[in-house]
């Protein structure tokens, strides 16, 4: 049981105070005096010891920096994407969650027959999902983060994971655009 008590005023017209004792709680309390108080009930910690994995959504961003929105797709303040001309040498680009939180890295790189994307989460971010879309144009519109051409589910939740993209001739010597977003937690 919870009892909370205040002490409460109230200002009246001619600038005095009328104070009276206030009690949170519908259960009236025993005793001479008035009072109430609240039950409740302490529930034991469950058995799963993660029964809750609250996400939120990442994106890969271009540059490292919690409010640089410059590579973004549509009227989305916020849904980013990366610009580069992939290479055999891997470079890197920062994954951020929530926004502003940044949650790890990807690194980027080709050989002659695939494009890799490796995404390396800080501890204690894991990921459930993550969804890969590469093109050589601008994006046109919102794309629908379910039908991007590339998709990974992680079960269980993994804190890294590499794509393996098949390469395509049109996409050599030319800037790529790579957007990467993913459910990422705990949050």
């Amino acid at each position: 049981m919870v009892a909370a008590h205040a002490e409460v005023v109230k200002l009246r017209p001619d600038n005095t105070y009328q104070s009276e004792t206030g009690w949170g709680g519908i259960i009236s309390g025993g005793g001479p005096r008035w009072w109430y108080y609240a039950a409740y009930t302490i529930v034991a910690p469950p058995t799963d010891p993660d029964p809750v994995f609250n996400v939120e959504t990442a994106m890969l961003r271009m540059n490292d920096l919690p409010n640089d929105f410059s590579n973004r797709w549509g009227n989305n303040p916020w849904f980013s994407y990366v610009n580069l001309t992939p290479s055999t040498n891997q470079q890197t680009f920062y994954f951020y969650a929530a926004q502003h939180y940044r949650v790890g890295e990807a690194k980027i790189w080709k050989d002659a027959s695939k494009l890799y994307v490796k995404i390396d989460l800080n501890a204690p971010y894991q990921m459930q999902q993550t969804h890969l879309n590469v093109q050589t144009t601008g994006y046109s519109g919102n794309p629908s983060f379910g039908l991007f051409p590339y998709k990974a589910t992680h079960d269980p939740k993994v804190n890294t994971y590499t794509y393996q993209v098949p390469w395509q001739a049109v996409w050599n010597n030319v800037d790529l655009k790579v957007a990467l977003h993913g459910e990422v937690g705990p949050f």
